[in-house]
């Protein structure tokens, strides 16, 4: 599998890495640990193991080590290798490698700062997409706009899966006070501290355990402004579907009320064809020469038709159905 390998101040390298060559540069990890970042379809995790930190964040999957980071490319290479070239440039004005931030901190700081970058485009893109399909649709119920409507109600889910699946991963981390300790153990390299440790390192491992909790609590608060807006376009998007079915419905049935009196009209004019047609039989009824009888037959039959329209009409008013 292509990874590319990052460190400080060093060139990006790449290299094809299976699960047997990496399990071989870390003590603590196995080949089970490595399906989240090998794997495709696998959820957002971000598991510690000792001295690495694997994790997966959608396009991003890496193992974290404590002078190098591994990037496994699944697709989305340009991105990877774009975010490894900001991860290899020295930190600006600091010439002291012991000055800078630790390399675990400051390579899942850039990782978490890369996915907040993509989601925000991504949900800016779809953003435009959906107003866009929504104020044509308003206008006319074409076959074209409801797939674009469609379309993006798809992307606003995809995203919606992305944003909730990385901010579960984040808060398990958050709410386990065993992984950011061995989090900061990798940052450290203090292990397994006893209670009388030194109080320079104790304070030096609850420092380096606030500043993850800070880098992972300010990616969730960013991440919950682009989930706002996704809710609101979701919340769009349901308004609309509810709008075009109500119209829908209101045309069905005007459409089905129109039929309905067209049978009715249909009807009574088959009634009235009965009439006419009996008249108009070779059979002598003795009317036949006359004029009076013609003009009073028609109107009659006009005025039949009239009043059987009108009482349908106020039958059919009285039960609702007009």
């Amino acid at each position: 599998m292509k990874t590319f390998i990052c460190q400080y101040d060093h060139p990006v390298e790449t290299q094809d890495f299976w699960r047997k060559d990496l399990t071989a540069l870390f003590a603590h990890l196995n080949t089970r640990d490595l399906r989240p970042v090998f794997s495709p379809r696998q959820v957002s995790t971000i598991l510690p193991r000792g001295d690495v930190l694997i994790l997966n964040l959608g396009f991003i999957k890496a193992l974290i080590g404590k002078e190098r980071a591994y990037f496994i490319v699944h697709g989305s290479e340009d991105r990877i290798a774009a975010l490894c070239k900001k991860i290899t440039i020295p930190s600006a004005g600091v010439s002291d490698s012991d000055e800078r931030q630790p390399f675990v901190l400051f390579v899942l700081e850039k990782i978490l700062s890369s996915q907040l970058t993509h989601m925000r485009a991504d949900a800016t893109e779809i953003e435009s997409a959906t107003e866009h399909a929504l104020s044509r649709i308003r206008k006319n119920f074409l076959e074209t706009y409801l797939e674009n409507l469609l379309t993006s109600k798809k992307g606003i889910s995809k995203i919606s899966s992305k944003i909730t699946e990385a901010n579960e991963a984040i808060e398990e981390v958050l709410e386990d006070h065993d992984s950011l300790t061995e989090i900061a153990s990798l940052v450290t390299g203090y292990r397994d501290l006893p209670d009388d440790a030194d109080p320079d390192q104790q304070q030096h491992m609850d420092n380096t355990i606030d500043e993850i909790t800070s880098i992972l609590e300010n990616f969730i608060e960013q991440i919950e402004e682009i989930d706002g807006t996704i809710r609101r376009l979701r919340e769009s998007v349901d308004d609309t579907e509810e709008f075009i079915t109500l119209k829908l419905n209101a045309r069905r049935t005007a459409i089905i009320r129109a039929d309905l009196l067209a049978t009715i009209t249909t009807l009574i004019l088959s009634f009235l064809a009965v009439i006419v047609g009996l008249y108009g039989t070779n059979i002598r009824n003795g009317f036949e020469n006359s004029p009076e009888a013609f003009a009073t037959l028609k109107l009659f039959l006009v005025g039949f038709f009239i009043l059987s329209l009108a009482i349908a009409y106020l039958i059919l008013k009285k039960k609702r159905l007009f």
